[in-house]
């Protein structure tokens, strides 16, 4: 698989997708991104800065944030976040989201970066399975945007 920085051009597949997994998770009756974020601002944000990333075939993205200031209490050194992680839902459990996963760490290793971390929702039990399988240690609640209550993870690269 191949991956690219997102052009805004491709604001409006990677927000398809946002929105499938919305209402996916609130189908399960996960809250995680029932607030309106991510929003295409976000994704905005992501193009301004060069850290969002998705394959060739437009069906996963995911954001690299350096030095999340949410995690800044938990972590040191040269790290980095994956922010809004999501696969097009027709491709769930084929495996994309682990042949995606790969492609972004490379580019955290490349960019030098010493500590990857993630975040989820409790509830979201596919992204927690996800996050075991690649071997994440816990790290304990961090609170996104200083009230919403998210369990991360980081591994050493």
């Amino acid at each position: 698989m191949k991956i690219r920085t997102i052009t805004r051009n491709d604001i409006s597949a990677v927000m398809k997708m946002i929105n499938e997994a919305k209402v996916n998770m609130k189908n399960m009756g996960i809250d995680q991104w029932q607030d309106g974020s991510p929003s295409i601002e976000t994704l905005e944000k992501y193009v301004k800065h060069e850290n969002g990333f998705i394959n060739e075939d437009l069906t996963a993205f995911g954001a690299l944030v350096e030095k999340d200031p949410d995690y800044k209490e938990y972590l040191s050194g040269n790290y980095v976040v994956l922010h809004t992680f999501v696969v097009d839902q027709s491709l769930r459990g084929k495996g994309v989201s682990d042949e995606f996963f790969d492609e972004i760490l490379k580019i955290a290793i490349e960019k030098k970066y010493e500590i990857f971390g993630v975040d989820t929702h409790r509830d979201n039990k596919a992204m927690l399975a996800f996050i075991k399988r690649h071997d994440f240690t816990n790290l304990g609640d961090v609170f996104i945007d200083g009230i919403k209550p998210r369990i991360a993870f980081y591994k050493k690269l």
